[in-house]
């Protein structure tokens, strides 16, 4: 049996939380410290925050996002340290 994850997500000036295989295109996802990016997307307002990106990049350090070096940009598997 695979668990499937949830996330926060704001839908129809709603927030809710729902399994990541339900986002759609205009979904504005709420991250927290501990969540897994379940999608490629763009950082649009709120706190700056510290990612583990090495499942992409291999990377040790946490970046910050959004940056001047690495833009607003948020990948898939990236994990919101905080």
């Amino acid at each position: 049996m695979r668990m499937e994850q949830k996330i926060s997500v704001l839908r129809d000036s709603r927030a809710q939380y729902l399994v990541t295989r339900y986002l759609v295109p205009g979904d504005v996802v709420l991250l927290r410290g501990g969540d897994v990016i379940p999608a490629d997307m763009d950082w649009m307002e709120g706190d700056t925050l510290s990612m583990d990106t090495s499942s992409l990049t291999g990377e040790s350090v946490p970046r910050k996002y959004p940056s001047e070096q690495h833009g607003r940009r948020i990948y898939s598997g990236f994990t919101v340290l905080s």
